[in-house]
């Protein structure tokens, strides 16, 4: 995850893209931001991170 998310302005609004696929994500009414665009998109997000953990892990007991 980046610390920064771009952001873009269109009529008043302000959206930042969202991390899995891009697209930009709506900001309004929330307290903290969004930053998937659909439930879909931070589940394949977790997985993705989980699955990485799990590489490194395998990587670092091959290593020892």
């Amino acid at each position: 995850m980046t610390d920064q998310l771009p952001n873009q302005r269109s009529a008043g609004t302000t959206y930042l893209s969202c991390e899995w696929c891009g697209t930009p994500v709506s900001q309004l009414g929330t307290r903290t931001p969004r930053l998937y665009c659909k439930r879909s998109h931070r589940q394949r997000a977790f997985e993705a991170r989980r699955l990485l953990k799990l590489e490194e892990q395998a990587t670092a007991k091959l290593s020892q």
